[in-house]
């Protein structure tokens, strides 16, 4: 092997051994690289623009700072939290990056969508454990809420008496007055077909992701569209590379959900409780997700969702510690602490 190839730094001054560490690779690796040339460990000491050199970065990627903790107590859990490899990312600074990074690209996602088909012309929201602020560990994860606003003006919600966890879409207008470019989501009883609602949406997903103008960020690269025809799923999960300094190749899941928000809407037969007396909570109103189920094989059923009405729950309402609790939860399973 050419020594060079130790020698090569990339633009955040990492070497081949700070790959090997941040990417977790055995250790079989090293030594291959230790029989082939000896003076290639000199590079060992060399550092990344952060001054990290590649035995550092393995410390912190290799080892969790704690492995076990056998007796959690209350006084533990906040700093336990804060643990990077436990409840914090291993990289504050470039989770921040990343995480801001993505946010501008699905908002730039949403409005490419809206040119692409101006039928699904939407709003964007956050959603999911990094909106929460329930996500652990490093920001690979993240969730995003397309508002089809202009489908939302044309319908009006109809309730389903034996089916509490779904509604139905109907047109605010008679059939005839429907909007020709809008009449293929919906059928003659003039309600929302939510197959072409969903498979518009993955083409014009597909058009824009598969467009190279798209990606304007220097630290992400596309990786794969899944569920891009599966009905009985109300996401599509995009998956893109995210090569930084101190994260390499790293894998991040965004959802891509498309839905009908509608606020100061709360369903009939949804029962009711003491935080829904809250005006702030129920007023965030519920989201309508294209996803048809095994059960129930209709073409019109929409899944109700009360995910902003739980965000704002658990960011404004409810008190610090329920969301510290949830996260250490999360890391018990995950952790096995």
């Amino acid at each position: 092997m050419d020594k060079q190839h130790f020698l090569h730094s990339d633009v955040y001054q990492s070497t081949l051994f700070h790959y090997v560490a941040i990417l977790q690779k055995e250790l079989e690796i090293c030594d291959y690289l230790e029989r082939k040339d000896r003076k290639c460990w000199d590079n060992l000491e060399c550092k990344d623009i952060k001054g990290h050199a590649p035995y550092e970065v393995s410390r912190f990627r290799l080892h969790s700072e704690i492995n076990r903790i056998p007796n959690i107590n209350i006084e533990s859990i906040h700093s336990l939290l804060e643990k990077r490899g436990i409840g914090a990312p291993w990289d504050y600074d470039e989770s921040e990056d990343i995480k801001q990074t993505v946010i501008k690209f699905a908002e730039e996602l949403c409005i490419a969508i809206g040119e692409e088909d101006a039928r699904l012309k939407c709003t964007l929201r956050r959603s999911g454990s990094s909106e929460e602020g329930t996500k652990v560990g490093d920001p690979n994860e993240f969730d995003f809420i397309f508002c089809l606003d202009e489908i939302q003006k044309l319908c009006s919600v109809k309730d389903l008496k034996m089916e509490k966890e779904f509604v139905e879409l109907n047109a605010n207008m008679t059939n005839k007055d429907i909007p020709q470019h809008f009449k293929m989501f919906f059928g003659k009883d003039g309600l929302c077909k939510i197959s072409e609602v969903r498979m518009a949406f993955s083409r014009a997903v597909k058009t824009v992701v598969f467009d190279e103008k798209i990606w304007k960020s220097k630290n992400i690269i596309f990786g794969k569209l899944k569920n891009s025809t599966e009905c009985d799923k109300p996401v599509l999960t995009m998956e893109i590379h995210w090569f930084g300094c101190s994260y390499k190749d790293e894998i991040i899941s965004i959802d891509l959900v498309p839905a009908i928000r509608k606020t100061e809407w709360w369903p009939s037969n949804g029962g009711s409780c003491e935080l829904l007396s809250n005006e702030s909570i129920k007023g965030q109103g519920c989201l309508l997700l294209f996803q048809t189920t095994v059960m129930v094989h209709s073409e019109t059923h929409l899944r109700i969702s009360c995910s902003p009405a739980e965000i704002k729950l658990l960011k404004n309402v409810l008190p610090s510690y329920f969301l510290e609790g949830y996260r250490l939860c999360i890391n018990y399973f995950i952790c096995g602490l």
